[in-house]
């Protein structure tokens, strides 16, 4: 897949997300856009710094201390080739700008479902587990994305404001992408 056609096919499927969340709450609520959004400085900050943990969790995993453990060191070695088969050569072409735009796209539009309409109909277990079926390249990376959405949820329902997991979910994204292509590169074969 040519690096075009894997920015365009996500850039769509967040759109379609987006597009579908917009929809349902307008036929479901009678609004339009019913989300609420702060972007006073302390919302900022802290959907930035919410990323942290998620990240540094994600980096034991991979690079980390708990990445020598057997069990976790296959699964994530499962993860990484299901990743690199269909998309290394995409990912590792992405540029900064690319990186940064996708993990925007992303963060906007699973947020704007899962946490925005989802989450209000079945709740934050619902949402996140929907959530990691999702992304369920392997059992492992379920989990770890079921996690990850729980995160996500209680970032919505404690801040009140979808803002929070928008900004946490795409600098996230960006750190994930950034370490996915540095594995990636290291790797033999790209």
């Amino acid at each position: 897949m040519t690096k075009n056609r894997f920015l365009w096919s996500l850039y769509i499927t967040e759109l379609i997300l987006v597009l579908l969340s917009l929809g349902v709450s307008r036929v479901s609520r009678g609004v339009f856009f019913p989300y609420p959004i702060d972007f006073s400085l302390i919302s900022l900050l802290f959907g930035f710094v919410a990323a942290i943990p998620v990240a540094i969790a994600v980096l034991m995993t991979m690079a980390g201390p708990l990445s020598r453990h057997g069990w976790l060191k296959r699964a994530m070695s499962r993860i990484l080739e299901k990743l690199r088969t269909p998309f290394g050569p995409s990912i590792l072409a992405l540029s900064a700008t690319d990186i940064v735009l996708l993990s925007l796209a992303a963060g906007i539009g699973e947020e704007l479902f899962f946490r925005g309409l989802l989450q209000s109909f079945v709740g934050v277990w619902g949402a996140a587990i929907i959530f990691g079926l999702l992304h369920a390249l392997t059992p492992a990376y379920f989990v770890m994305a079921t996690a990850i959405g729980v995160w996500f949820g209680l970032l919505y329902e404690y801040s009140g404001n979808l803002l929070v997991p928008i900004l946490s979910h795409a600098t996230y994204d960006i750190f994930a992408l950034y370490l996915l292509r540095l594995q990636f590169s290291q790797q033999n074969g790209y």
